[in-house]
């Protein structure tokens, strides 16, 4: 389960990038928006949990999403996405703050869908 928390202490509000902090089980995880990681960090070809549902998003609605590898996936995603990386998500819970922007539709659903991904 993801707990959404309303406000990171400590982190600047920033207009052009969203910084999201999470963690459980004694380690954190932070990230930023896709326009804001390193090049190095954005690979495309490193699959998101949930990239299944978003192809299948991308298929019906013929419309790039974001979220399916982590070139395009959100902070938020990216930081589901360390925390089970690093084997520490399942069946944990895992709290998690956003700051510089609201959390975006895409995520609101992506979101809760990878928190339950990792049985």
């Amino acid at each position: 389960m993801i707990f959404i928390l309303p406000k990171i202490r400590g982190c600047k509000r920033h207009f052009s990038s969203c910084h999201c902090r999470g963690g459980n089980r004694g380690a954190a995880f932070t990230d930023v928006n896709q326009t804001a990681h390193p090049i190095a960090q954005a690979n495309p070809d490193e699959l998101t949990l949930i990239a299944d549902r978003v192809a299948t998003k991308i298929e019906a609605t013929g419309k790039p999403l974001p979220n399916g590898n982590m070139a395009d996936a959100h902070a938020e995603i990216r930081v589901i996405q360390q925390a089970y990386n690093a084997g520490k998500i399942r069946g944990a819970d895992m709290a998690m703050g956003v700051a510089g922007k609201y959390v975006c539709g895409f995520c609101k659903d992506d979101i809760a869908v990878a928190a339950e991904r990792p049985d």
